[in-house]
């Protein structure tokens, strides 16, 4: 074998040695350590730097032990190889270097050999880069080392963040959806210093934002600076280390170093993948929001310091924002995505079946092995809060549109036994009764009536000059909507009286002739298809659960605040304020009747079904139609995930609501609630007429009908009935 110095050779007795390269006679061991060190010898470069610590070893009188020798290759090698390309530039006027992460430059095994983000750091004159070496298996890359022998020395580290959370395609996650201060240090604490940390070893801790990044920086003891942000989806760490000595004499220089360290958010390209129309199906425990949609307050300042200033589209639209799902320049600006929800919800209503519709960005083949899109949501839910989460994210056709394909929405009502118990009146009778005319005040709601009493009339009626619907209409009409950003009067008429003198009064109005001012149209009609309410009691915690009645109501759609106008109908009659008869009067278009409106905190929208996907023109099932069937249906990765919101956010929330003070409140309301007795007999008088007279209308144009069908189709024709 060759030998580039000429006197490094093998020794002892030799034995023939069968390589697939060459015949060599040395031991085995040895031969291939010469195998290898041909192998990087062959490298121009590599070579080069061999020759020059072979001559350096000369120079400084003689060529060293065997050891020394391997030693100073090893060096060699790994000085040319370490850096890969070179960062540093300068000096500047003060003399420092600027250390930048050059484009281009691999990451290693840890990582993948995928490009890293760039990041950045000043040193002063005398810190060079050293030779680096991967020592964590588990993930981490430590990607670059410098040292100052005077001063001490620093490592990067870089960590992908898929070792601390689930995250989806480009994704861009910033060091707070990581963890706080605490946790980042406490983690990587035994990679940086060979050990954990104990209570006082954090000496100083600082948070600071920069650029639209945050910064974590700490003091460790005894002489450890740490620097760490996170850029896409990167978590970056820069840690120098020194002695007592090293820090005497350096301690200005390594604070300097820590704090020039900055991440470069631009470096990370941004990988265009494509818009797809995708359903997204969503769960919240809305407490905490003001509702559900976005929607600028328009009462001043004053008015939004009393309510919460996140909606859930708030957070959603951010959280698929960070995980790649919407672009920069699509960011604020939903109308360019098609983003359509399926129903609105007030400010603390929930719901387990929201579903919007839009166009993400995102891997098409995705949804061919993952039809709930479950890499995409665990992207998404790495951003959100506890108390919002996606289901499923699954493809739809293009033209799906959430809210027109929506036909039919359930939701649901809890009403805690112990206020129903304090708030019934001496002639109710017992809790039993109580909750029994409750439940049949609450079936009466079914059919198709007019709930204008139910919802704020004006936002629902026709515009008389432009002949076009008021756009609340076109919006809103799909759920206990909206979430009060609008003023809370009601039509501006005798019957809604606000003064403290009407307090609690229900005043009533009948209109026998049609009124141009306040009229009642099509839109504020309603089909309700059912109505159901809980044989027993129900407890949604198993312990500690708070007794309560749940209420069902299905429909098509709802206007805004109607089910708890409902609520508060069906327990009025229950609790024995009003008479039943004066609540079914109330669905009668000549009636103008004011209702209180029941507490939001325990509405929640449970589910809704959507009509059938279009079909393709050769007739053949979409791969939308594959994955769900002929509808939109979430599909059981989905399902899965929420049972588990149910159980582990959404019931739990939900009983504490329960106990909420909002009860005890309106207990206090319903309490004054009044009305004079003449006027209620009239206009339950009235209304029953009116409703002899629409259903002889209904009967007499039945059978006008059959009559007709009769003469053209002859006597064997059969009626409706």
């Amino acid at each position: 074998m060759q030998n580039p110095t000429g006197n490094l050779r093998c020794g002892g007795e030799s034995t023939p040695c069968q390589t697939r390269t060459r015949d060599v006679t040395c031991r085995p061991v040895v031969q291939r350590r010469h195998v290898l060190r041909d192998a990087v010898l062959s490298v121009p470069a590599v070579s080069l730097a061999y020759q020059a610590v072979v001559e350096q070893l000369a120079i400084s009188g003689g060529q060293g032990s065997m050891h020394a020798r391997r030693m100073a290759f090893s060096d060699a090698v790994q000085g040319m190889t370490a850096g890969r390309i070179p960062g540093i530039t300068g000096p500047d006027a003060e003399g420092r270097f600027t250390y930048t992460r050059p484009e281009g430059k691999a990451g290693s095994h840890g990582v993948g050999w995928s490009e890293l983000p760039k990041y950045r750091f000043t040193v002063p004159q005398g810190w060079e880069e050293k030779p680096v070496s991967i020592a964590d298996l588990g993930g981490t890359e430590i990607d670059l080392r410098f040292e100052n022998l005077d001063e001490g020395s620093l490592q990067v580290v870089v960590a992908p963040v898929l070792r601390f959370m689930d995250v989806g395609y480009n994704a861009n996650v910033t060091i707070e959806n990581i963890g706080p201060p605490d946790k980042i240090i406490a983690g990587f604490a035994p990679e940086l210093y060979g050990s954990p940390l104990i209570d006082d070893d954090v000496m100083e801790t600082e948070t600071e934002v920069v650029d639209g990044l945050t910064y974590y920086r700490w003091y460790v003891k005894p002489h450890h600076l740490v620097s760490a942000t996170a850029v896409g989806n990167r978590l970056i760490i820069l840690s120098t280390t020194s002695n007592s000595r090293q820090w005497r004499r350096g301690q200005d220089n390594l604070k300097r170093i820590q704090k020039s360290f900055k991440g470069e958010a631009e470096s990370v390209k941004e990988k265009r993948l494509g818009k797809r129309k995708v359903a997204l199906f969503v769960g919240y425990e809305g407490t905490r929001y003001r509702g559900l949609q976005i929607q600028p307050s328009q009462r001043g300042a004053e008015w939004a310091a009393q309510v919460p200033s996140l909606t859930v589209e708030d957070v959603l639209e951010d959280a698929i924002y960070k995980s790649g799902g919407i672009l920069e320049s699509n960011r604020g600006s939903l109308g360019k995505i098609g983003w359509c929800r399926s129903s609105r919800t007030d400010k603390r209503v929930h719901s387990l079946s929201t579903v919007i519709s839009l166009k993400l960005e995102c891997d098409p083949e995705v949804f061919e092995s993952e039809p709930d899109g479950a890499s995409i949501v665990s992207g998404i839910n790495a951003h959100l809060p506890e108390d919002v989460m996606v289901f499923s994210v699954q493809r739809v056709v293009k033209s799906f549109d959430a809210r027109r394909e929506c036909i039919r929405r359930y939701y649901e009502y809890y009403i805690p036994v112990s206020f129903l118990s304090l708030a019934k009146r001496e002639t109710a009778g017992s809790i039993d009764d109580v909750i029994d005319r409750l439940g049949d005040a609450w079936r009466s709601y079914e059919g198709y009536h007019a709930f204008h009493n139910f919802t704020k009339r004006r936002l629902y009626r026709q515009k008389r000059h432009s002949g076009q619907q008021s756009s609340v209409t076109s919006s809103s009409d799909d759920g206990d909507d909206d979430d009060d950003t609008r003023e809370d009067t009601e039509d501006h008429d005798a019957v809604h009286d606000t003064s403290e003198r009407a307090k609690g009064r229900i005043a009533f109005e009948w209109k026998d002739e049609r009124d141009d001012n306040d009229p009642i149209v099509r839109s504020h009609y309603r089909y309700v298809e059912d109505c159901t309410s809980s044989n027993g009691l129900v407890e949604l915690v198993e312990h500690g659960g708070v007794p309560c009645v749940k209420l069902a109501v299905c429909g098509g759609s709802f206007m805004l605040h109607q089910i708890r106008h409902m609520v508060a109908g069906a327990v009025m009659v229950g609790l024995g304020i009003i008479p039943p008869e004066l609540l079914r009067a109330a669905v009668a278009p000549p009636v103008r009747m004011n209702l209180p409106r029941a507490p939001p905190g325990t509405l929640v929208l449970r589910d809704a079904d959507f009509g059938k996907f279009r079909k393709s023109y050769d007739g053949k099932p979409s791969p939308t139609q594959r994955a769900s069937g002929d509808s939109l249906i979430l599909l059981d990765g989905g399902v899965e995930r929420q049972r588990e919101f149910v159980s582990r956010i959404l019931y739990p929330g939900l009983n504490e609501q329960l106990q909420h003070e909002d009860w005890e409140q309106w207990h206090e309301q319903l309490s004054l609630v009044h009305y004079d007795e003449t006027m209620a007999e009239y206009v339950v008088r009235k209304s029953e007429e009116w409703f002899e007279r629409r259903d002889a209308l209904k009967e007499e144009r039945r059978q006008k009908r059959a009559e007709r069908e009769a003469r053209l189709f002859g006597s064997n024709t059969t009626s409706d009935d």
